[in-house]
């Protein structure tokens, strides 16, 4: 039976062949399978699953990651696996690192709206799940007022059917009344 240092050796083994170091930046970077995200994957062994390389990178050369806490990748390359390059992160964290280019950090640091308004006081608008989503509040309430200007006529139309309808429930309710008496 081979031991675990055996077969981690014979792991590392099959996952360096699968790494590129680029001399310039000290990245290792992953030239095997990568996923629909950019990630590099890695199965290594014929009976266990896919792993995300740079977790399996971290795992091998620095330790177990902790639960709720994600692999953030300091050089900003999705296919580095450099263990020196990963560290361990909230997800917020890795979301506004300084290295980071995520979506949520790039709109947190946005002072106007595309069309030029600026974003602060009353008018931000705060909505999504938990309210930590915003956009420009001039443009959601001009928004609004554009759909009702252009529903505008088919809402007239549709008043006026309702009222002439309600006027006749009222005349044909007058006339009972008056017959019962």
């Amino acid at each position: 039976m081979r031991s675990i240092t055996e077969e981690s050796k014979s792991f590392k083994e099959r996952f360096m062949d699968r790494v590129s170091i680029e001399p310039v930046t000290d990245c290792w970077m992953w030239i095997g399978a990568v996923n629909n995200k950019g990630y590099g994957v890695f199965n290594p062994s014929s009976n266990s699953g896919n792993t995300l390389a740079h977790r399996w990178s971290y795992e091998l050369y620095i330790g177990p990651i902790t639960d709720g806490l994600q692999i953030d990748h300091v050089c900003n390359v999705r296919l580095c696996v450099n263990p020196e390059h990963l560290q361990l992160a909230t997800a917020r964290e890795n979301q506004f690192a300084e290295h980071s280019n995520a979506q949520s950090k790039i709109n947190k640091a946005k002072t106007h709206c595309p069309r030029g308004h600026e974003l602060i006081g009353d008018n931000i608008r705060w909505h999504g799940p938990d309210k930590t989503w915003r956009d420009c509040m001039r443009c959601h309430l001009d928004g609004n007022l554009r759909r009702q200007k252009k529903n505008w006529p088919a809402r007239q139309a549709y008043m006026k059917q309702w009222k002439q309808k309600r006027k006749q429930e009222f005349e044909k309710q007058k006339q009972e009344s008056e017959k019962q008496f």
